[in-house]
């Protein structure tokens, strides 16, 4: 059986989303292009807490995010992004933000968490209780048990259970739960015991492939006051838009998933899995799997060339060749590890049923046109500039001069920055390694921003200081050396691009 995964990052994903992104507040216009002030906000709060620097920290970041943008305009010009790897990794991208969108429009943006709602789950959170259980081997040695603790108490029957099981003594004290709140506690074993009558043992149930009895023996519950449901509300909300779209998003993929009777040649499975398993021990892919297939000269390619016309899936009426599901497995997408054979196995298999599922959902954006949705080209945009923003940057570097004269002459101009006096001689020779390294890694730093600053003296930059003083940011004082990364579940991916840690 196959468990078709979501993405834990589609709750951010709408979460942060505007509906009308087309008027939403831009910060600052660098050329033809613009950075939001949404995208500022997410930039600077999960970026690099170490540039949340200077007086005016704000203004420092934006400036970094907009030689960013230019660098890659640059790059752009000279068609750097056209490169096989930033295409690919597009691809990879568009596809991978297609997906969320689906689930965006069909199962988040259809979400709706009432007053009504919050104000419950206010009250269930204050509400604690505390519940006892006795294990079984079997449902009628569960029945035997309820029957003596009902005419001669739990102990007696924990006592019973003991001789039964030729063991120490059960204590009843192993027994008791501590205090818990509902949300606190597995929803299956919410479930069985939330509706249970007090100091009343239940009936035989099964828990996680075992037998239990179960008694609630205590309640407690917190005063509430106005301020407390004001307080909470916030909090409870999200709480409940997660549980909702976690329920929907699964209820959603059901739909589209188990009409199609998903099914894998066992024998062809396990022998593409042993020889992928082998080739990600060796050196995992991250490009164009089939290709390489085709192209490898290494035994396990060669290996899965004779399995290609081979059936490995067959779903709905159609098959899937070999070679035909390595077209639509995306290495980048779909994160694979050789940690152990078995965790691989696992994993492939959620693999398989994954490619079939996001089959359906691409097809289900083009249906629903939303390739053409502002949040999915800007967002793909972005990815696409960071992208050629690094290959220009290291094309830059490859073509810098980078000799122990001209590193020299940048620590003799700049020795205060490294406490050296104005009076004394910046000798960059008499430095230790250590300190040259340092210094070798700001010369490069230092010449990158000065081709930013080269190029935005040709292009038009306006920042919208009305509107970067009304962001609200978190973080801003506190905790300086914390970064919080966001990460795509399934690709391991950021959930958005932020500055480069290496300015």
């Amino acid at each position: 059986m196959y468990r078709y995964l979501l993405f834990s990052a589609l709750i951010l994903a709408v979460a942060c989303s505007s509906k009308s992104e087309e008027k939403e507040a831009i910060v600052a216009q660098v050329g033809s292009e613009v950075i939001t002030a949404r995208e500022f906000k997410l930039n600077y709060e999960f970026g690099y807490k170490k540039y949340h620097t200077g007086e005016n920290p704000k203004q420092e970041y934006l400036n970094r995010m907009i030689d960013e943008l230019i660098l890659a305009q640059e790059g752009i010009k000279i068609g750097i992004h056209k490169q096989p790897k930033i295409q690919h990794a597009i691809q990879t991208i568009s596809e991978e933000r297609l997906i969320e969108e689906v689930f965006n429009k069909n199962v988040l943006e259809e979400i709706e968490v009432t007053d009504e709602e919050i104000r419950d789950e206010i009250n269930k959170s204050a509400v604690s209780f505390q519940f006892r259980f006795i294990p079984a081997y079997s449902e009628n040695q569960a029945s035997t048990i309820r029957n003596i603790v009902i005419e001669k108490g739990f102990e007696e029957a924990l006592s019973s259970l003991s001789n039964e099981m030729q063991q120490g003594e059960l204590s009843p004290r192993d027994m008791d739960s501590p205090y818990m709140k509902a949300e606190d506690i597995d929803p299956e074993l919410l479930n069985i015991i939330k509706n249970l009558e007090f100091n009343t043992i239940s009936d035989p149930v099964k828990y996680k492939d075992q037998w239990f009895l179960f008694e609630v023996t205590d309640l407690r519950r917190e005063r509430l006051s106005d301020y407390d449901y004001e307080n909470k509300s916030s909090t409870y909300r999200k709480v409940l838009y997660n549980k909702k779209a976690m329920q929907q998003g699964t209820a959603f993929v059901s739909s589209i998933m188990e009409s199609k009777n998903v099914a894998t040649d066992r024998e062809v499975f396990n022998r593409l899995n042993g020889y992928l398993y082998r080739w990600y021990k060796d050196t995992p892919p991250y490009s164009d799997l089939l290709e390489k297939v085709k192209e490898g000269e290494r035994v396990y390619q060669q290996d899965i060339q004779k399995l290609l016309p081979l059936t490995l899936i067959t779903f709905e009426g159609k098959s899937w060749t070999v070679e035909r599901f390595l077209e639509e497995f995306n290495p980048a997408r779909y994160q694979l590890r050789p940690d152990s054979f078995d965790s691989f196995t696992t994993r492939f298999a959620d693999i398989i049923a994954l490619v079939v599922r996001d089959f359906y959902l691409l097809d289900m954006s083009k249906n629903q046109q939303l390739a053409k949705e502002v949040s999915v080209q800007r967002e793909i945009d972005s990815w696409k500039n960071k992208w050629t923003f690094q290959e220009y940057r290291t094309q830059f570097f490859d073509t810098l001069s980078f000799t122990d004269e001209n590193v020299a002459e940048y620590f003799k101009k700049e020795g205060q920055k490294y406490g050296i006096n104005q009076n004394d001689v910046a000798n960059f020779a008499s430095l230790d390694e250590a300190m040259k390294r340092r210094v070798r890694k700001d010369f490069l730093s230092y010449s990158i921003s000065q081709k930013a600053e080269e190029l935005r003296s040709k292009t038009e930059v306006t920042i919208f200081h009305n509107v970067l003083d009304t962001i609200q940011v978190q973080n801003e004082d506190s905790n300086p050396g914390i970064n919080v990364q966001l990460l795509k579940q399934n690709s391991n991916r950021p959930a958005f691009p932020v500055v480069d840690p290496n300015w």
